[in-house]
């Protein structure tokens, strides 16, 4: 499987109770090369995601709950 592009897209937003947010988008694109599943895909997409999530989570755990 050749991944073509991954693209992670990382946005402050408000809600309507002008509460700050983050949107994250991300997405992934590959060639599987012959005949695959796409409950296989899905499924590696799905860990990966979860996976670069809790790194991120990790990675900045109290540094984005501190007051600015």
């Amino acid at each position: 499987m050749n991944v073509h592009k991954a693209h992670w897209l990382i946005e402050n937003t408000t809600d309507d109770n002008t509460n700050d947010k983050i949107n994250v988008t991300y997405q992934f694109v590959i060639d599987p090369k012959s005949r695959f599943p796409m409950w296989l895909a899905n499924k590696y997409l799905l860990k990966s995601t979860l996976n670069t999530l809790q790194n991120i989570n990790a990675k900045f755990s109290g540094v984005l709950d501190k007051p600015h």
